[in-house]
């Protein structure tokens, strides 16, 4: 990451993270999803973990990939989309909401769970904590140090690449139908089957 992950892991630390680890390789910027799961289990299985939590999805590409590539590179169960979480009897609890219900699912640990908005309520960090943040270690890898070389990562490492990103282009305004009921009703009949030929 660069500067802005390390202002993320030092808030997640002033919020009451132990520790914090960061893989600061800027010279491989542009990394898609494929990339930044290698770089990330590399970096987990420098660690060690019990349970692994990720957001639903990224806020550059809306992919919701990350996650669920970092389960299926540390062959780890996965659950995506989690609304509710419980830890029982060595087993993580998860429910998900599908179309038409909830979904209830059961994992052994170490399993990998992506988390939807509202399944918990974070803290504030206190102006104490935020002064903590100095004193928690930190340990900061580059590529080399978690076992990857440059074509692991950026460009090299990536499987896909954004070749083009434009807005939409504009719809055309709405048209309101004034008017009667009845005679508006027929108006938007007519409008649709002459004008826009839907019926």
């Amino acid at each position: 990451g660069t500067e802005r992950a390390r202002k993320v892991m030092e808030t997640a630390m002033a919020m009451g993270a132990d520790q914090g680890f960061l893989v600061a390789d800027n010279s491989q910027p542009d990394c898609d999803a494929h990339a930044t799961a290698k770089i990330l289990s590399a970096a987990l299985n420098k660690i060690g973990f019990d349970l692994i939590f990720c957001g639903k999805q990224a806020i550059d590409d809306d992919a919701s990939q990350v996650g669920v590539r970092v389960a299926e590179m540390l062959s780890l169960g996965h659950a995506s989309v989690v609304n509710k979480f419980e830890l029982s009897d060595g087993k993580a609890r998860v429910e998900r909401q599908i179309q038409g219900g909830q979904e209830v699912i059961e994992m052994p640990l170490p399993c990998v769970v992506t988390c939807q908005k509202g399944l918990n309520d974070p803290r504030y960090a206190s102006l104490k904590n935020i002064m903590a943040v100095k004193k928690k270690p930190r340990t900061v890898w580059s590529l080399e140090d978690i076992g990857l070389g440059a074509d692991d990562a950026g460009v090299n490492g990536s499987f896909t690449k954004v070749t083009k990103f434009e807005a939409p282009p504009e719809k055309a305004p709405g048209r309101v139908i004034e008017g009667e009921p009845d005679d508006a009703v027929k108006e938007l009949v007519r409008s649709l089957r002459e004008d826009s030929k839907i019926i």
